[in-house]
């Protein structure tokens, strides 16, 4: 996976220093409708992992247009490839831990260069979540480890369906493209490497201790594509995810208490579009925390998402407890970049010249 897939990338998003795009209202009722619809339908249909769904959205809806036919086959195509392959590999590889871990290692490496060379975010959060997602679950169910795949690759065709949709509802305008932005030509594979050493000891910590908090595994996976595009000032970056994501606890924890005294299926749609709506008015806002706005929507979605179906008095304790866990994981990737910035910093990638080296 070392060369990436000719995929129209949407707007990147920026994780702190820029400045909010301009408002923009097809682009706001866009993820609005697009993301609320596919997480109220997700919570009424309850098909596995829906929240998923909503995050792939929400990506999608984050672009300038919507994704070409060509790459949303290609997308799907390699996401069955990797879920098949991932799901027998590590069945094998299990049973060797040394080998297990070296494996882990190199193809986290493969990821995070195919997504420092151009690669879409959506397939470099999927893979990268049924990377760090199977074996864990391989540790409780084959079966259940197969189901989470399929289930994977389900929610990215539903995604793409529902981005289709909602492009076509609400067009984007005539002169919208792509922005460009003047950015300093890294080292490929230096980022990789630098990703590769903070994400690989705490996915093998998670498998050699057996852990089943899958939700901080699948926000690690949501977080470090984006980290993994930070050019300079990498720990001002995962602060400003630190706040997103007590904002997006925050407004989970918020939600939850409302659908806890009021349970009923219309009124957690009607609060869900409306916090959803918040979100993606903060995205284009002048707000300090704008640019980490998405982080902190997907927060909220994980937070509600895993926990929405049943609708107890518990779910409060199990979110305050899930919001402790991502806040320690993020605090984790902010002292991993504080090491991997000082031992090995970014650096421009060297550029060859003709004519034999200078």
């Amino acid at each position: 996976m070392t060369d990436a897939v000719d995929i129209a990338e949407p707007d990147a998003e920026p994780v702190s220093g820029d400045p909010a795009p301009a408002p923009n209202p097809r682009r706001w009722a866009r993820m609005t409708l697009g993301v609320g619809t596919v997480f109220c339908l997700g919570v009424v249909i309850a098909w596995p992992m829906s929240f998923v769904s909503a995050i792939f959205t929400g990506m999608l809806l984050n672009g300038a247009r919507p994704l070409p036919q060509k790459a949303a086959l290609a997308a799907l195509l390699i996401a069955i490839l990797s879920m098949a392959a991932n799901w027998f590999a590590a069945q094998f590889l299990m049973t060797y831990p040394s080998v297990f871990a070296i494996a882990i290692t190199l193809v986290l490496y493969q990821l995070y260069l195919y997504g420092a060379r151009g690669g879409h975010p959506v397939i470099l959060v999927l893979v990268m979540i049924g990377l760090v997602l199977q074996p864990v679950l391989l540790q409780m169910s084959r079966d259940l480890a197969a189901i989470v795949g399929l289930w994977l690759i389900l929610n990215l065709l539903i995604a793409i369906v529902a981005s289709y949709l909602v492009f076509d509802l609400i067009r984007p305008d005539e002169d919208a493209a792509p922005k460009q932005k003047a950015e300093i030509v890294l080292d490929e594979d230096r980022q990789a490497l630098r990703m590769t050493l903070i994400v690989a000891p705490f996915a093998l910590i998670f498998f050699s201790v057996a852990a089943s908090n899958t939700v901080t595994l699948i926000f690690v996976a949501m977080l470090t594509p984006q980290l993994s595009a930070v050019s300079q000032n990498a720990g001002k970056a995962s602060k400003g995810l630190i706040v997103a994501n007590l904002i997006g606890g925050a407004g989970a924890l918020l939600a939850n208490e409302l659908i806890v005294m009021a349970p009923s299926l219309p009124f957690m749609c009607a609060l869900m579009i409306c916090l959803i709506g918040g979100y993606a008015w903060a995205m284009q806002s002048s707000l300090s925390w704008a640019p980490v706005a998405q982080t902190a929507m997907n927060a909220s979605i994980v937070l509600l998402g895993s926990a929405m179906a049943p609708i107890d008095t518990e779910v409060a304790g199990k979110l305050s407890d899930r919001i402790l866990q991502i806040v320690g994981a993020v605090a984790y990737i902010l002292l991993a970049f504080t090491i991997v910035d000082h031992y090995l910093p970014n650096r421009p990638r060297r550029q060859e010249r003709g004519g034999g080296p200078s």
